[in-house]
């Protein structure tokens, strides 16, 4: 992950009210909602400085696997699960230092599983992407957050603050309500201090890393 606008994405407070349909619950419909970890998505750190989204690819194609939605790890036409494999032009298109763009992650995940399952939404308000993580984790599909961080203000997960950065983790579950948001972060093979699994309270990682400019693939 490298300090440029195209680097890279898996998020935020407080959902004590939620509802289903993807917008804040009413008092005569509020719903508590259990919290979910996919155990099965498993950290690993990325292989060069700009290829946060391949190692994602990677975290998200293992747990698929893990928690049954796929039968191998393999791409469709035999290739094995690397990051360099999914960095290529027929996957993810992260090489030559540029990162990797929402749509590329989307259609690189499709093509390497044989399923059209991805989308990507922009953009996202704290009730869309908690929307979309209760169509995803109970399914067992982890979700791919592209998330901005800009020098000198907020940053997340021991990120050096002082650099911009544009980078990918992936989301695998949630905490009661929704109040949090549990991730798996692939950059600390990057920098120093920086934890392979962290949570954050979901509203304001939406709002503050994410709901500006980036997106998810969910």
């Amino acid at each position: 992950m490298r300090s440029i606008k195209r680097l890279g994405v898996v998020l935020v407070a407080g959902a004590a009210a939620f509802s289903l349909a993807g917008a804040p619950a009413q008092a005569s419909d509020t719903v508590d909602i259990a919290g979910k970890t996919l155990s099965g998505y498993k950290h690993v750190g990325q292989d060069t400085g700009y290829w946060c989204g391949p190692a994602s690819a990677y975290i998200l194609i293992t747990g698929m696997k893990a928690h049954g939605k796929i039968k191998t790890t393999k791409s469709k036409s035999g290739l094995k699960l690397t990051q360099k494999n999914l960095a290529s032009d027929t996957y993810l298109g992260a090489n030559g230092g540029g990162g990797t763009q929402r749509a590329d992650m989307r259609d690189g995940i499709n093509k390497w599983i044989g399923h059209k399952w991805y989308k990507v939404h922009s953009n996202p308000t704290p009730a869309e992407f908690k929307d979309r993580l209760l169509r995803a984790i109970p399914s067992g599909r982890g979700v791919a957050v592209a998330a901005y961080e800009s020098a000198g203000k907020r940053h997340y997960n021991g990120h050096p603050k002082g650099k911009t950065i544009d980078h990918w983790v992936v989301a695998r579950g949630y905490t009661t309500n929704l109040s949090k948001t549990n991730f798996v972060d692939p950059a600390t093979t990057v920098w120093s201090g920086v934890k392979p699994y962290f949570s954050h309270y979901t509203n304001s990682f939406v709002n503050v890393f994410v709901r500006p400019s980036k997106a998810i693939v969910w």
